[in-house]
């Protein structure tokens, strides 16, 4: 049916490129949709039950982090090899 508005919800993603910051507008990933009468707006709901959702993106704040738990997670196997190669090469001699 007609629309009669629609309004998509964003925030700013501040993020540091080459020594700057930029803010990105980056939608929540929902909007509101104003119908011109309530048929249009309960057909447009009975046509979205049958819909399959499709799977959230992860942010790039949810990425960052995940990138530096890995990172963490590499330097502590680092950091004990090293020292398990150590202590071996101690004892060895």
């Amino acid at each position: 049916g007609p629309i009669k508005s629609v309004k998509i919800e964003t925030y700013n993603l501040v993020t540091k490129v080459k020594d700057e910051f930029k803010e990105i507008p980056t939608s929540k990933g929902f909007g509101y949709v104003c119908y011109e009468n309530a048929e249009s707006a309960t057909k447009a709901k009975e046509a979205l039950k049958t819909k399959k959702k499709p799977k959230k993106k992860m942010t790039a704040v949810e990425r960052q982090r995940i990138i530096l738990k890995i990172t963490g997670w590499i330097m502590a196997v680092v950091m004990f090899t090293g020292s398990v190669l150590a202590l071996f090469s101690y004892l060895i001699r």
